[in-house]
């Protein structure tokens, strides 16, 4: 069957469970409010994780993403670099077929720019696509394929 057959609660359902966004405003990805793990936690929770699974998960994405002394961390104490770092992290930890990444790049310096194309391509190699919305053209280089659109708008006066 098509995607647009299935019923509104099935179509949450997958969403819920199999895509997972990052956005460029890293700090949107979180409750400032809430621990690391506790954000993390959330996802799986949410993405119907069996509960005897979700602590390794966590520590698995945390050490793979080399942020573990972040866990008992508040969110809204992270740094740009952090806060991106823990961002990627809730997007992968549920293992998501699909990453929408809305320039992801776009707060980060030269340094975690580099180590964002690294995880990106680590988790790649893990089965889980991206689809990146970016100005980067650096991204090219850790991407599969690369398409390339140009918007001109004309102003008219009247």
């Amino acid at each position: 069957t098509q995607i647009q057959d299935w019923s509104d609660i099935r179509r949450r359902e997958f969403r819920r469970r199999y895509l997972s966004i990052f956005s460029q405003i890293s700090r949107e990805n979180f409750d400032p409010r809430m621990k690391v793990h506790q954000a993390l936690r959330w996802e799986l929770i949410n993405a119907g994780w069996n509960s005897s699974l979700i602590e390794a998960r966590i520590d698995e994405v945390l050490h793979k993403l080399q942020i573990m002394n972040l866990k008992d961390i508040h969110c809204g104490m992270l740094s740009a670099g952090e806060a991106m770092r823990i961002s990627l992290a809730k997007a992968v930890v549920k293992k998501p077929y699909l990453i929408l990444a809305d320039e992801p790049t776009g707060q980060l310096d030269t340094e975690n720019m580099q180590l964002l194309y690294k995880l990106v391509k680590d988790i790649v190699k893990d089965g889980t696509s991206f689809i990146v919305a970016t100005h980067d053209v650096r991204f090219q280089t850790v991407s599969d394929r690369s398409r390339s659109e140009e918007h001109t708008s004309e102003l008219q006066s009247h």
